[in-house]
């Protein structure tokens, strides 16, 4: 883990792979992972400059800002495709992916979702000892948005 002069936590660059860390202390007591949005259908693959990624940038930084102490993991997932795709459900493996990966660096701790649009429609699928929060998404889970 990097740590600046005052040894507090420093971003990580993000790794190949599904779990994108932003912040890892050393003795972690909570994690918030961050769920961006996508489409309803797109098999293309998800990137980082995506306006769907860009759009949990000010969540990423509200959280950090927010966090009493430096003692939480704040991570991303980075989604393989660009859409919920119908009953394929594409974010929901790469979402338990990054939770299990969370749980290798973190250990158990209690872990917070935070979803916005597709990455709030998932938060459903995800296993009942996370907490869900701030679901901003007018997507039901059949993976369609719902009408206004």
């Amino acid at each position: 883990m990097r740590r600046d002069r005052n040894d507090q936590p420093t971003p990580l660059p993000a790794p190949a792979g599904v779990l994108v860390p932003h912040l890892l202390p050393a003795r972690p007591r909570g994690a918030v992972l961050l769920l961006h949005g996508g489409r309803a259908d797109d098999l293309t693959a998800a990137r980082s400059w995506h306006p769907a990624a860009l759009r949990m940038r000010p969540f990423l930084r509200a959280v950090e800002a927010a966090l009493p102490h430096q003692d939480v993991v704040l991570a991303g997932v980075r989604y393989r495709l660009r859409g919920w795709n119908g009953t394929r459900a594409d974010p929901v493996p790469d979402t338990l992916d990054a939770l299990n990966r969370l749980a290798e660096l973190a250990g158990p701790v209690p872990t917070v979702l935070v979803g916005h649009s597709m990455g709030g429609a998932e938060q459903p699928c995800t296993p009942s000892a996370t907490r869900r929060c701030g679901p901003c998404s007018r997507w039901h889970r059949g993976g369609r948005r719902a009408s206004p």
